[in-house]
């Protein structure tokens, strides 16, 4: 007679957690996978074998995916392709290097069977480097250690323009104008 084990299992209705692959572990750092919300391209510090350097940015929307998020509204069936848009029924937060990011859609991701969607913006005020990735679903934290490189966008290079003609807030010569013989206003700048 073949020996009877017994055991217990604990099924649970949501176990959630994020897109990380194991191939963005990189040097013992698990990556996030993020896509940029504009080109769908992955976000990625270039460390991440087949990806370009793409760090998120300020104010950036991005996309995540993940799974075991619990019900979402309006109901769809397990198994079911979902079409539309939907919401989690339970509350999804999320901090990038600490500071609350904006979530502008928490369901599931249409298109696809069981797979959640979820669109942030990256906080402002974040130095570049990589960040450490919370989240949480009904106050209950995620259980995964998940890093997001971030980069600082370059706002280019300050400087002032002048002109030898006219003054901030007056009014300017005909010369320079369509009304006469529309010459160059003679400018300077400098930083």
């Amino acid at each position: 007679a073949l020996p009877i084990y017994s055991f217990s299992l604990a099924i649970s209705a949501r176990v959630p957690g994020l897109l990380a692959p194991a191939n963005f572990n990189i040097g013992g750092r698990q990556y996030l996978a993020a896509f940029h919300g504009n080109s769908g391209t992955v976000v990625s510090n270039g460390g991440v074998p087949g990806t370009a350097a793409a760090p998120a940015i300020a104010q950036e929307v991005l996309v995540l995916y993940g799974i075991g998020f619990g019900a979402v509204n309006p109901a769809t069936p397990a198994g079911q392709i979902a079409s539309g848009q939907t919401a989690l029924a339970g509350t999804f937060a999320i901090n990038i290097g600490g500071l609350a990011a904006a979530v502008q859609y928490a369901g599931l991701a249409p298109g696809l069977v069981g797979v959640y969607q979820f669109n942030v913006v990256v906080p402002s005020g974040l130095p570049a480097g990589d960040h450490p990735v919370q989240y949480s679903l009904d106050g209950v934290a995620g259980r995964q250690t998940l890093f997001l490189p971030v980069a600082v966008a370059d706002t280019g290079v300050a400087f002032t323009l002048t002109s030898s003609v006219g003054a901030n807030g007056g009014v300017l010569s005909a010369e320079y104008t369509c009304d006469g013989p529309g010459s160059t206003i003679p400018l300077a700048w400098s930083n």
